[in-house]
């Protein structure tokens, strides 16, 4: 029998060898041994722990001739007391913690996790059927701890994580059932319970309340955005003030030159870049804001890559290596936005590089199949690659730098590259990065190609467009509607102008019954305190199915202004807007032009 033992121990868990065992002691020494006790570990894995008690029999020469020993099986006992004590170590943990045995019934539920779920021991101990689930979701269903029994992800996930790590898993979750009904963000983790054979005899799940660190994290990062908003709000006045210096000075001269007779004209193509500049930084702005949804345009990028990255390197030290052929599929974009993405990759890479360098800007035709692993449809599309020589990126934060408010720079609000993706995404595009830590940097853009176009949709921008058609103009600012009538006054069309929609509808249907329609509308989409050019297009509808309005805003963030055609509108004119925009707009929906 002593064969089949596999290992004799002390309470402490130390082996013991064959000499020291209590009956060999009590043979060879004389040892009288009363209640010691010692764990026997048997061959098929199981244990048990014996109470031992011997003592020696002499002859008459007190000499031992044997040994008398009683054996005590104390197992139950020894694990009831081990119970007992670790259900006191559980009860006044201050994680939440709660107990199931084989059978998935509660046989431990400790204070904490009465205080955080109101139910009690009395009314949960013995109870199985997910009644342990009850508590925080209203009915009973899997949770992370019936993962130590089978696979139930789908049925438990949801929408959170679960991680593994040995046999323990983890999640964070929130929910809203706790702290009548305010909800509480809870990390769990569950673990199984496991005899000597590794058998699962039960498990423990522990809870803790993260509510205050995540509510902690989430005034963190408010802070970060404020104080990032403050350092955005401090440029965007610092440009603005330039802007408005600029005009101002201009404006001054065009009326000191008009009075001796003098050529103005310098002045107001300065005037007209400067306001372009302001235009393009609001709508910068209007990007970061809910969104930024693209106003798209039919268009080949090739002259708009080139100025951008010109534009960006202006007083640099780097210089820029092109590589765009003159048969560049066109893709239908916002070229503001593209603009502004560029515009980061190009600083970026220039700032990479503290002492100036090479980088490269290279657009090509490519065609993507599934094989390629990139996660956009098979197709056609336009690749864009931006490559510096600078110090590269960390691989630890390669996966970050497309989070908001991540840099690694002294100066800047992490904002860039975050804005950058949500851009390429919302042209349905894709962006990667590669890079080697003082090797260079290099990031890649897909654009989709438009395959289909025709002769109307690649009209030159810069081209003004001549026109004999009828517009009516609304909008509620006079110098608006009244500046962009002149304009077009100017180009040839006839014009008719409105201040809300009650005046368009009427002044668009007398043009009808007299026989003398409008060719196109040009709504304002927001008319305070009237009606705008939504509920005025509906209502042209009625009295004209083929009505061509186009709708204008300032506000390019409203759906209707990138989602135009699902309105019934034709076009659309993001304000401000120059005479070569608008009549290539005009062209566009009325189908004939005549550049001049």
């Amino acid at each position: 029998q002593l064969k089949k033992l596999k290992g004799v121990f002390c309470p402490n868990g130390q082996g013991l060898s064959m000499n020291e065992w209590p009956l060999v002691r009590t043979i060879v020494n004389g040892d009288v041994v009363r209640g010691e006790e010692i764990e026997i570990l048997h061959d098929n894995g199981s244990s048990s722990v014996i109470l031992m008690s011997s003592s020696p029999i002499w002859d008459r020469e007190q000499q031992i001739m044997a040994a008398v020993s009683v054996f005590s099986d104390i197992t139950d006992r020894k694990q009831g007391e081990l119970v007992r004590q670790l259900q006191q170590i559980i009860e006044f943990l201050p994680d939440a913690i709660f107990v199931l045995d084989q059978d998935r019934k509660v046989i431990a539920w400790n204070r904490a996790i009465e205080l955080l779920t109101d139910v009690t021991k009395a009314e949960i101990i013995g109870k199985g059927d997910y009644a342990y689930s009850v508590p925080f979701f209203g009915l009973p269903r899997p949770t992370l701890i019936d993962l130590c029994w089978e696979n139930e992800v789908a049925a438990i996930a949801e929408d959170h994580p679960i991680e593994l790590e040995g046999d323990t898993f983890y999640t964070e979750i929130f929910v809203p059932r706790l702290k009548q009904g305010k909800g509480l963000y809870l990390a769990i983790k569950a673990t199984p319970l496991k005899d000597n054979q590794g058998r699962i005899t039960g498990a423990i799940a522990s809870i803790r309340d993260k509510t205050r660190q995540h509510e902690m994290e989430e005034q963190s990062f408010k802070a970060q955005k404020i104080e990032s908003i403050g350092i955005l709000a401090g440029g965007i006045a610092h440009d603005f003030n330039n802007f408005l210096a600029g005009i101002l000075a201009n404006v001054q001269l065009v009326k000191m030159k008009l009075t001796k007779g003098l050529d103005v004209s310098k002045s107001l193509d300065s005037i007209e870049e400067t306001v372009s500049k302001a235009a393009d930084l609001t709508r910068q702005l209007l990007t970061f804001s809910k969104g930024g949804a693209p106003i798209k345009k039919t268009m080949v990028l090739k002259d708009l890559l080139r100025d951008t990255a010109e534009f960006a390197l202006r007083g640099s030290k780097s210089r820029c290596i092109y590589s765009i052929p003159d048969n560049l599929w066109p893709v239908q974009v916002d070229a503001g936005q593209i603009s502004q993405v560029l515009s980061n990759l190009i600083i970026n890479a220039d700032q990479a590089m503290a002492n100036g360098g090479l980088l490269w800007l290279k657009a090509e035709n490519t065609s993507l199949l599934e094989s390629d692993n990139i996660t956009l449809p098979v197709g056609k599309y336009i690749k864009i690659k931006v490559s510096d020589q600078g110090i590269g990126i960390p691989k630890e934060n390669l996966n970050k730098i497309f989070d908001p408010y991540f840099t690694t720079k002294t100066k800047g609000n992490g904002l860039g590259l975050t804005t950058s993706y949500a851009i390429i995404c919302n042209h349905k595009g894709y962006i990667r990065v590669e890079s080697q830590v003082d090797q260079g940097t290099s990031f890649y853009i897909y654009l989709p190609a438009v395959v289909d176009t025709t002769s109307n949709d690649l009209l030159e921008e810069k081209v003004c467009y001549r026109g004999d058609g009828r517009i009516l103009i609304m909008d509620d600012e006079d110098v608006i509607r009244i500046a962009a009538g002149e304009m077009l006054s100017e180009i040839g069309y006839q014009v008719d102008y409105a201040r809300n929609g009650n005046e368009a509808i009427q002044i668009y249907r007398a043009g009808l019954n007299t026989g003398n329609p409008f060719d196109a509308v040009i709504m304002d989409l927001t008319i305070p305190g009237g009606r705008g050019g939504k509920d005025t297009l509906t209502e042209l509808f009625k009295y004209d199915p083929e009505v061509k309005a186009i709708v204008s805003s300032g506000y390019s963030n409203d759906p209707i202004m990138s989602n135009y055609q699902e309105y019934g509108f034709c076009g659309v004119a993001a304000k401000p807007y120059k005479i070569e925009e608008l009549s290539l707009i005009l062209q566009r929906v009325i189908k004939k032009y005549n550049p001049t």
